[in-house]
C-alpha cells in the first residue's frame, strides 16, 4: 500500500502523522523523542502510526511519543512522509500573517528583524502550527521585557509547557534556537553572537539543577538539617574560590561570613583578578541565576553589603539593577568611571543606541540613566578595562 495513502485513510492517523511532520520539519537533528499532542480519539491510533512509519510509537498522558533510532535521525531521511503532507502544509503557511499578528504584540523595529531573519522564516514556513508558536513566543518576549523590575527566574521546562503545552518543545531544536532569535530581536542583541546571553537577560535557566553560585569569601554556612560546613572559608585561606550547586544553596538556612563587604563581578577575568588579589568576591557569571541571588539573600541577612563590578552597557547596569534587589548595593563601578576618559571604550551601533533610548524612554526612574547616556554618546568601558587592582584596593573604603 502506497505512504500516502496509509497515512491519509484514516483522519485519526493521518492528524498524529501532520503533527509529527510538523515537529520533523525544519529539524537540523532529530532528537531520540518526539512528543505530539494527541486528542482521545487519536490514542488508539498512535501504535498503529508507528508501524507505517517503522518506529516505535506510545501514549505518554496526553501526548503522543515516538522514539527515534540513531539512524533515522536525520531529517533529510523523512522526506517520502514530509511529501504526504507538503502541500496541505504550505498552503497553510503564511509568512505575512505570523508578522501581521506579530506587528500587534511587538515594536515595528522587532517586526522587521525578524522578518530578515532566515531561520524564523524558514520555521514559519512549516505551516499554522509554526505561526502559532512563534507569536506565542513573541507575545511572551514582549511581555516579559514590558515588566523589567519583575522578572523572577524561569525555567526552558516551565515556558515549554506554559507557552507551547509542552515541556520539551523548548529545551531542544529548532523551537529552541527560533525562541532565542525572538528574545534576541526584543532585547536587540545580535542573534548571531547573543542568543545564550539573551536567555540570561529574560531570567530564564536552562537547567535549575546544574547551576551554581561561584564565591571567594570567608563563609561558613547551616543547612535546613542543621549541618554546618566551612569548607568555604578554608578554601578562601588557601586563595581558591568554591562552587555551591544550585540545591546546596536552597537548602542553606544562614551564613556566617567574618567581612562585611564583598564585589560582585559580572565577567570571568576580572573575578579571577579580585581572587589573586585575595578579595572576597561573587562571580554573577552576566545575569545572576537562582543560585546566585539566593546566596546573595543569605549574605544580606547578616548585614554584607557589595560593590558592584560590570559593564558599562545597560546589560551590565540592568544586572547591577538585579543584584540591588537582593543585597544593597554599596557602589555601582561603572557608575563611577562612566565620565573617566582614561578608560578605552567600545562604540555603539545605531542599533544598539536605538535599544538602549528604548529603554530609557520606557523606564524614566532608570537609576543609571546619566551613565547610560554617556556610554551612548562616547561609548561603554568593558569591565575588562577596568583596573581591578584599584578596585580591590577601594573595596573597604
Amino acid at each position: 500500500m502506497r505512504l500516502d495513502t496509509e497515512l491519509c485513510g484514516d483522519r485519526r492517523i493521518r492528524g498524529l502523522a501532520r503533527k509529527l511532520v510538523r515537529r520533523i520539519a525544519g529539524e537540523w537533528l532529530l532528537p531520540s523523542e518526539i512528543e505530539v499532542p494527541a486528542t482521545p480519539e487519536e490514542w488508539e491510533a498512535i501504535a498503529e502510526v508507528g508501524r507505517i512509519l517503522g518506529v516505535a510509537a506510545y501514549q505518554k498522558g496526553r501526548k503522543a511519543v515516538f522514539r527515534i533510532p540513531p539512524e533515522r535521525r536525520d531529517p533529510a531521511g523523512w522526506e517520502k512522509v514530509c511529501a504526504v503532507f507538503a502541500k496541505k502544509e504550505v498552503a497553510s503557511d503564511s509568512g505575512e500573517e505570523a508578522f501581521r499578528r506579530a506587528s500587534l504584540v511587538a515594536d515595528a523595529d522587532v517586526v522587521e528583524t525578524l522578518k530578515s531573519d532566515a531561520t524564523v522564516v524558514r520555521f514559519l514556513r512549516r505551516g499554522k502550527g509554526a505561526v502559532h508558536d512563534f507569536v506565542r513566543m513573541l507575545e511572551w518576549a514582549a511581555r516579559r521585557i514590558s515588566n523589567d523590575a519583575n522578572m523572577p527566574l524561569v525555567t526552558l521546562s516551565q515556558l515549554g509547557a506554559d507557552i507551547l503545552g509542552d515541556s520539551k518543545s523548548l529545551r531542544t531544536g529548532t523551537r529552541r534556537v527560533v525562541f532565542e532569535r525572538v528574545l534576541c530581536a526584543v532585547t536587540g542583541m545580535d542573534a548571531d553572537e547573543c542568543g545564550r546571553e539573551a536567555s540570561a537577560r529574560f531570567g530564564i535557566e536552562e537547567n535549575p539543577f546544574t547551576s551554581f553560585a561561584t564565591v571567594f569569601a570567608p563563609l561558613s554556612f547551616t543547612l535546613d538539617t542543621g549541618e554546618s560546613f566551612a569548607y568555604p572559608a578554608e578554601m578562601f585561606r588557601l586563595g581558591l574560590a568554591v562552587q555551591l550547586p544550585r540545591q546546596t544553596v536552597m537548602r542553606i538556612r544562614n551564613v556566617r561570613l567574618d567581612v562585611r563587604q564583598i564585589v560582585t563581578s559580572e565577567n570571568a577575568a576580572p573575578f579571577e583578578t579580585l581572587v589573586r588579589e585575595k578579595v572576597p568576591c561573587l562571580y554573577t557569571e552576566g545575569y545572576p541565576n537562582s543560585a546566585v541571588i539566593r546566596l546573595l539573600e543569605l549574605f544580606a541577612e547578616q548585614g554584607v553589603t557589595v560593590d558592584h563590578a560590570g559593564d558599562g552597557d545597560l546589560d551590565g547596569f540592568i544586572i547591577a539593577d538585579r543584584i540591588s534587589k537582593a543585597i544593597t548595593v554599596r557602589r555601582v563601578i561603572a557608575d563611577e568611571l562612566a565620565a573617566d576618559e582614561a578608560f578605552p571604550r567600545r562604540p555603539v551601533s545605531p542599533q544598539t543606541h536605538s535599544r538602549w533610548d528604548a529603554y530609557l524612554a520606557t523606564h524614566p526612574d532608570f537609576v543609571h540613566a546619566f551613565s547610560l547616556r554617556i556610554a551612548m554618546e562616547r561609548g561603554w568601558i568593558e569591565q575588562e578595562n577596568m583596573d581591578m587592582n584599584v578596585l580591590a584596593g577601594r573595596s573597604e573604603d
